[in-house]
């Protein structure tokens, strides 16, 4: 009897010595790629998207050219450390799609944590994009992820495609940006009276060329407007070192550029050049690699005699994912909350959920249950009887979420005892409380234990008093944390439901969102455009906030051509304890716009009372999937720089990004919004901008930014940011969520406007005038009308950069416009006569307390046309290259834009210089 009574006190002990010899994972060794102490980076992700038909060469092409990009990065990172030491590719996994045999193509093993949604490179159909990088974050913060096309990777030399490779990685890894220009320029800018490129560095040699006819470039005299067609060359066979993120078909280019003041004239940082690496303070590509966020250059790495061969892992997914669901059953949830759970799961299981997905249920309170076991989705039959047991759930008892998670590990096959990387899967945990129970595993030990596996777990928290750790376990297991309101419909569940499918399926499988809304609940009538790549699948889903209330309502939908769906329609189906109204479209809808209204007569609208029509709570819900196998559907999709918790003080930047995808492809001119909410209220809501001024990167690049208003977050709590697109196309998702851990309010009363980050200047030499513009900024960040602007010149850049307040003063009144307004001035030039030659101008923005701005972009420009304008058609240094050596390579812009020398590139009217958009017009390439 003596051990039992010594059981409940040894099992405590036995835990500590599990978790005391778990070796955690260096530097979460799962879809991140790590440093090792020799300078080898492990865990680098080679995806090929899951459409690309079996090809075993684009594999070998893919080790070949990592191979050499290896060698580079060795050659270009050992300056860093001084020459003793240098950084090289250890080990890199393949990703391969699950439709390719081991017949034709040698698989090593299946994949574990590696998946295409956190992988590091990704290679698709990218056409227009041979290669580019995504970025959600500032300068010195990690990119997103590269797409490579793949076409231009099979049929690109390795050695070329390895230092593409490697200009890429550095804006992946180490958060720089490129050191050339896109379409949209500029291609040249004024220093020292001439027209030089756009470039880094100042030592590259080249000519102007117009790109079509090869033909010198015309120079408009009354502007100094370069042709639309004109493009600076590099000469491919000159002999200079740098720079990589500038001019990689230059075959002598190995290094990254330096400092502007280095010491080796060739690496020295051209920081006037006006391209996306110097909206990065101005500071050169090493400059930002030691003070990378990746803490890469921090501590230099073994020295090694010689670089190891890169090791290679060609592995492919499983045929089918394998989730377990775990739901919170606990007495918080008992009615309305838990219904509205019930009917975000019936959603999922019945509509959202692929096809062969192997599925399983876990409920949780006082102790855990495995409801379902794992079960396959393969028939409507099954997923019904699996939205049966959703539906059957009763609510009671504590919360044990350690011991919840324990069990669905061991659903998936995993020991939490003797935790295993080689086993995959999904964990979906849905709660509203903190952890007040444990038998064997608290929340703590079951994330460390999760922390140890190759198990990916998304969290949905529900109300303000859910366990704020669990959106940490998300982001440490590679998952998805979101937060959802209790008193409200469920649309916004359903749609944090559908992201979770949607990230990690196939185009043809993936639940689109094409209209997600609170209605009217007294009488509604809403459009829903139903746009050619979506149409299959679609579904319209009415529901109620209480079950009962969905007696009293109903939902009626009409075609583009004027078919009717109602009541009396096969396509119709009425739940009364879930508390929804369903119909589904056979086959593929119709292109268009529909209309969903209320399906009630005009009678019974009229007698529901007003009380009723308050507490309603209605929402619609339309899902669709792509209208074709053939073609990929239109996805929104987004995210968040905050990290999961942030204390709120005025260097806190909140920033919302956005793209619209056609697989690898970004849609311009879209219109998103984005709705802050908090438990109990749409806090903020944003319209997204893609002009190029901050937050955004770059203007037209189809990525969309805006900034949270810090005074609008009014509270120590959780906030879920939701997308809405409504042009061209009809979308809904999530960007995720983030808590408010503190507020500095006194800190709060006095913000700075933003710094202006879009000044251009173009002059009219007939006239004598200069007309300077910008985006306005607010009176507190982006918000409001700053109370008034400064703006200075001088021929001397640096004065102007670091004593601003000693530069010339512009004299010219200028009235402050609402934030996101055109700001435009112009300016007599008698008053800058005295520059004989390029001078700058700068603008510095004043808020109504009398904060200050940070200083904006410098613009530079000139009173004459530019002295070298004779030779605009031969060499800017000489001696001048042959045209049989000009570089011929495709270039990307930072965010991917291609530019090719027999490409058109349309710029129009843009002015000579840093100084406009307008005075230069030469695509680069």
């Amino acid at each position: 009897m003596q051990h039992r009574k010594l059981a409940p006190l040894l099992l405590p002990l036995l835990l500590l010595l599990i978790f005391a010899t778990i070796q955690p994972l260096n530097a979460k060794e799962r879809g991140q790629i790590s440093l090792g102490s020799n300078g080898g980076y492990k865990n680098l992700v080679i995806a090929v998207d899951r459409s690309w038909p079996e090809d075993p060469q684009l594999v070998e092409k893919i080790k070949s050219a990592v191979t050499e990009f290896s060698k580079q990065l060795s050659i270009a990172t050992k300056p860093m450390f001084n020459n003793s030491a240098s950084l090289h590719i250890a080990h890199v996994y393949i990703l391969v799609p699950k439709t390719w045999t081991n017949n034709l193509t040698q698989i090593d093993s299946q994949s574990t944590w590696q998946t295409f949604d956190n992988s590091d490179i990704r290679l698709g159909r990218s056409p227009q994009q041979p290669h580019y990088t995504y970025h959600s974050e500032s300068c010195g913060f990690p990119g997103d992820f590269t797409v490579f096309d793949t076409n231009h990777t099979l049929s690109t030399d390795p050695y070329l495609l390895s230092k593409q490779m490697l200009s890429e990685f550095g804006q992946l890894r180490w958060g720089l940006r490129s050191e050339r220009n896109g379409e949209g320029g500029p291609h040249a800018y004024f220093e020292g009276g001439k027209l030089v490129p756009a470039i880094c560095t100042k030592s590259i040699k080249g000519i102007f060329r117009h790109n079509e006819t090869q033909a010198p470039c015309k120079v408009d005299s009354d502007t100094s407007t370069v042709e639309p067609s004109c493009r600076f060359y590099p000469d491919a066979m000159q002999e200079v070192e740098a720079s990589l993120l500038g001019t990689t078909e230059v075959q002598s280019v190995e290094q990254f550029c330096d400092h502007w003041d280095s010491p080796v004239p060739e690496l020295q940082h051209n920081k006037r050049a006006p391209v996306p690496l110097n909206a990065c303070n101005g500071h050169g590509a090493r400059d930002l690699m030691r003070k990378s966020k990746s803490g890469d250059f921090n501590t230099p790495p073994k020295a090694m005699e010689k670089q190891p061969a890169v090791q290679f892992t060609v592995v492919q997914p499983l045929p089918y994912r394998r989730l377990t669901l775990i739901i919170d059953i606990s007495s918080s949830m008992r009615g309305d909350p838990l219904n509205k759970i019930k009917v975000g799961v019936d959603k999922f299981v019945r509509d959202l959920a692929e096809d062969g997905i192997e599925c399983a249920l876990v409920t949780f309170n006082h102790y855990t249950q495995l409801v379902k076991p794992l079960t396959f989705f393969n028939a409507t039959q099954v997923r019904d009887a699996f939205a049966k047991d959703v539906k059957e759930l009763r609510a009671g008892g504590l919360t044990a979420i350690g011991d919840a998670l324990a069990l669905g590990m061991r659903v998936l096959g995993v020991d939490p005892a003797r935790p295993s990387p080689e086993v995959p899967g999904y964990m979906l945990l849905l709660t509203d409380g903190q952890e007040n129970r444990y038998q064997n595993y608290t929340l703590l030990q079951a994330a460390a234990v999760l922390r140890n596996t190759s198990i990916i777990v998304d969290t949905v928290t529900f109300g303000p008093q859910a366990d704020k750790r669990l959106s940490q376990l998300s982001e440490d297991t590679n998952g998805y944390s979101f937060f959802c309101k209790f008193e409200n419909s469920t649309n916004d569940f359903i749609e944090q439901l559908s992201d979770t499918v949607r990230k990690r399926v196939e185009a043809t499988q993936m639940p689109i969102e094409v209209f997600s809304s609170q209605l009217d609940a007294s009488s509604f009538s809403v459009p829903v455009k139903i746009d050619k790549s979506v149409g299959k699948d679609t579904s319209f889903m009415l529901t109620t906030y209480r079950a009962s209330d969905i007696n009293s309502t109903d939902l009626k939908v009409r075609s583009p051509n004027g078919t009717v769906y109602d009541k009396n329609s096969p396509q119709y189906s009425k739940d009364p304890v879930l508390g929804t109204v369903t119909i589904k479209v056979s086959g593929v809808a119709e292109t268009g716009e529909w209309r969903a209204t209320d399906g009630r007569s005009t009678a019974l609208q009229s007698s529901w009372s007003s009380a009723k029509v308050r507490n309603s709570r209605l929402a619609l819900t339309v899902t669709s999937k792509a209208s074709s196998s053939e073609e990929e559907p239109i996805v929104l999709d987004g995210s968040l720089s905050a990290n999961v918790s942030v204390h709120l003080n005025r260097s806190t930047s909140i920033n919302v990004v956005a793209s619209l995808f056609r697989g690898f492809r970004r849609i311009t001119g879209a219109k998103i919004v984005a709705k802050i909410e908090s438990e109990s209220s749409t806090d903020v809501v944003l319209e997204l901008q893609d002009d190029g001024v901050f937050p955004d990167l770059e203007a037209g690049d189809g990525v969309y930014s805006a900034q949270v208003p810090l005074k609008s977050i009014s509270k120590v709590q959780e906030y879920n940011v939701r997308l809405i697109s409504d042009s061209p196309v009809s979308r809904v998702t999530s960007a995720g969520k983030f808590y408010v851990k503190s507020i500095d309010q006194g800190d709060l009363q006095n913000l700075p406007p933003s710094p202006v980050s879009d000044l251009k200047a173009e002059v009219h030499l007939p006239t004598k005038t200069l007309r300077l513009w910008w985006t306005a900024v607010g009176d507190e960040q982006s918000q409001g009308t700053a109370a008034r602007y400064i703006i200075k010149s001088s021929d001397n850049d640096t004065l102007l950069e670091e004593d601003f307040h000693l530069a010339d003063n512009v004299s010219v009144t200028v009235i402050p416009l609402v934030a996101g307004s055109i700001q435009s001035v112009n300016v007599s030039a008698d008053q800058l006569a005295s520059y004989n030659s390029t001078f700058y101008l700068a603008v510095m923005a004043v808020s109504s307390r009398g904060a200050k701005s940070e200083l904006s972009n410098l613009v530079a420009t000139q009173l004459k046309l530019p002295d070298n304008i004779d030779n605009i058609d031969g060499s800017l240094t000489s001696p001048m290259p042959s045209t049989s050596t000009l570089a011929p390579e495709i270039y990307t812009t930072k965010s991917g834009g291609p530019v090719g020398p027999l490409q058109s590139c349309w710029i129009s009217g843009l002015l000579l210089g840093l100084i406009s958009w307008k005075l230069v017009l030469l695509c680069v390439r």
